[in-house]
């Protein structure tokens, strides 16, 4: 998932990020771009089908913690 909001009143779009709470905001486009980071602009959904879970609409995540940030470079 990547997510994205769009501003209908000002037209802008606004990206999110999923950085771990130990990064300080805004970041810097080099600890941005390290390899290790990579994970911090999406994150992998797993929908599960509610016919097979009670009639439920549930989803799982590949991390134990999805916080999305607005994603601000200095």
């Amino acid at each position: 998932m990547d997510a994205k909001f769009f501003n209908a009143k000002t037209g802008k779009i606004h990206r999110f990020i999923n950085p771990p709470p130990s990064v300080v905001l805004p970041i810097d486009i080099t600890t941005y771009s390290n390899t290790n980071n990579r994970g911090w602009r999406t994150c992998e959904f797993q929908f599960i089908n509610p016919k097979n879970n009670n009639g439920k609409f549930n989803f799982s995540t590949s991390s134990p913690q999805v916080i999305m940030t607005e994603f601000i470079l200095k």
